[in-house]
């Protein structure tokens, strides 16, 4: 009454040596696939049903960086890279010191803690030595405008090659079910058989999940045909900034198709279509910064939708919903290029992570702290759903634009050790915004929400204290949390537009306390916390305010004879 089938295949291609491509790129890919059959006996004719899940996922490795970098090679690169991997270099004394001296103009450069013996120095202990004095002299000889030029070609390069590896993801999951299967068989034979037999189920295509379809089917029935198919594509790359600072960047897209479609079957299994549903939905990185972070030539903001949108227009729904992208989005440079402008839609803009560590290192740090780090992370989303309608056309029903900084700021402390124990604290400020469209109500609703959140940790372990005449190894640890969360809701209304909204629901949440743990030993344990939390209604929220205050104590004590 049931049959299962599964196939996977993995493979990691080797690229050709062909200039050596193989060393720039790395590709991986993966298919499965899951058949399933199914019999319900109770309907002798109609019980039959088949369907497929399949996933398909290719991934490559580009490293960016070792590609592109005999693009922005100096003269004076090319030049030792031609030479032999070893120069045995002499020592000129010109002074009663012994000092070494490079002689360009009036320029003197003192090279004697470079060449203080006769050994002999390889072309990269040579060029790490002296490429910058080098480069320096050399360009101070040039002139202006061919300075101006190469500190534009340095800029180009840390802006878009100074990348270590880019990633690329691409993920395409389908699947399909068909009921009323006229074949009696499970398709094993046609699977595994050399010819294909209509009576023994579904093609081996059909099994692998490289086809849709799966036979005849049964006579005189109401047949159900459903498909989906979700695609992701997403790559992204990092780069160091500065010492101890690092920066991520990615980029998204994902797209999706549900259909649904009701036949009926005459006498002979012939089938005809009474009714198709089909809807979809569209997700990318987006990037959409508040006004309060712009300059005033590139604000966008809920006014600016306002301002995009012409409720005159032939088609007032269109309208708006190209509005409400375009008033959102900062830096909107991919439409203003003819040959994107019409998959605009679904080129992702990038998000990012920030993290600097060795923070510590800063004088006014250096007694005080183990390890200070910083982070900061935004990620921002553009998401839709449309539907199909009767005449072909795609109608949008839902849009939503939503970013956040999680945590605009969050700061690590490790401290010094502090009466021989360990202090751990951490401050991190978040915000989130989100703006919905309603199509109909030709509303937006926008919903905001910050949060603080504070905990700091002690913790000492290992000492001593008598008691009963034994000295028991203790444990003892402090924790402290504080958060403040304010959410709001606001409803602007394109019509009768308002800049400040109408305010909605909103709260204010405060929770505090501390928790104190200690053990004696491995088997006395005692922990005690206290919890006291706040609500207080924001904006036009009704709801009453409250308190609620949580106390406990536990003990654990194990005995063991």
């Amino acid at each position: 009454y049931q049959y299962q089938q599964s196939i996977n295949i993995k493979t990691n291609p080797r690229i050709p040596s062909l200039w050596n491509m193989d060393k720039y790129f790395t590709v991986s890919a993966g298919y499965s696939v899951n058949y399933l059959w199914n019999y319900d006996f109770r309907q002798a004719n109609l019980g039959r049903s088949v369907g497929f899940n399949n996933r398909t996922n290719v991934g490559l490795v580009l490293r960016w960086k070792d590609l592109t970098a005999p693009l922005f090679k100096t003269e004076e690169e090319k030049a030792t890279e031609q030479k032999s991997t070893e120069t045995n270099i002499q020592p000129n004394r010109s002074s009663r010191s012994g000092r070494t001296r490079i002689i360009t103009g009036n320029e003197q450069v003192d090279l004697s803690n470079i060449f203080k013996s006769n050994k002999k120095l390889t072309v990269d202990e040579l060029r790490d030595s002296t490429l910058n004095i080098d480069t320096t002299l050399e360009r101070a000889k040039i002139s202006p405008l061919k300075r101006s030029l190469l500190f534009l070609k340095d800029v180009t390069y840390s802006i878009l090659f100074d990348y270590e590896t880019i990633n690329f993801n691409f993920t395409s999951q389908n699947t399909v079910s068909k009921s009323g299967i006229r074949a009696s068989g499970t398709g094993f034979s046609n699977f595994f058989g050399y010819s294909y037999n209509p009576a023994s189920g579904p093609s081996r295509s059909f099994m692998f999940g490289l086809d849709q379809y799966a036979g005849p089917r049964a006579p005189n029935g109401s047949l159900q045909d459903v498909f989906s198919q979700q695609n992701s594509l997403d790559f992204g790359t990092s780069r160091p900034l500065w010492s101890g600072a690092r920066i991520d960047i990615k980029w998204q897209v994902g797209w999706s198709v549900n259909k649904s479609t009701s036949l009926t079957s005459d006498d002979f299994g012939n089938t005809t279509v009474s009714y198709i549903s089909e809807t979809g939905t569209l997700s990318r990185s987006f990037l959409s910064l508040p006004p309060v972070l712009l300059f005033k030539g590139f604000n966008n903001g809920i006014k600016k939708v306002h301002d995009l949108y012409d409720p005159n227009a032939p088609d007032p729904v269109a309208n708006l919903s190209e509005a409400f992208i375009k008033g959102f989005e900062t830096l909107p440079l991919a439409g203003k290029i003819g040959f994107l402008s019409k998959i605009e839609k679904y080129i992702p803009r990038p998000n990012w992570h920030i993290t600097w560590d060795g923070l510590q290192n800063i004088l006014f740090f250096k007694n005080i702290a183990q390890n200070i780090s910083l982070d900061h992370s935004y990620t921002s989303t553009y998401s839709e759903g449309w539907l199909l309608t009767p005449d072909g056309q795609r109608l949008i029903q839902t849009q939503r634009i939503e970013y956040g900084f999680m945590p605009l700021l969050g700061i690590n402390f490790t401290f010094a050790k502090l009466w021989n124990g360990s202090l751990v604290t951490s401050i991190k400020y978040s915000t989130r915004t989100s703006f919905d469209l309603g199509i109909s109500t030709r509303n937006i609703i926008e919903s905001f929400s910050k949060d603080i959140g504070i905990t700091a940790g002690y913790s000492k372990s290992g000492f001593e204290i008598p008691l009963f005449g034994v000295s028991l190894k203790n444990d003892i640890e402090f924790n402290f949390s504080y958060t403040k969360s304010i959410t709001l809701s606001t409803i602007y209304n394109m019509i009768e537009f308002k800049e400040a909204g109408v305010p909605q629901d909103g709260t204010t949440r405060t929770t505090f306390g501390p928790t104190i743990k200690y053990s004696i030993s491995s088997r006395v344990q005692l922990s005690i916390f206290y919890s006291r939390t706040t609500v207080t209604p924001e904006g036009a929220s009704r709801i009453p305010p409250s308190v609620q205050n949580q106390a406990g104590l536990d003990v654990h004590i194990a005995l063991q004879q």
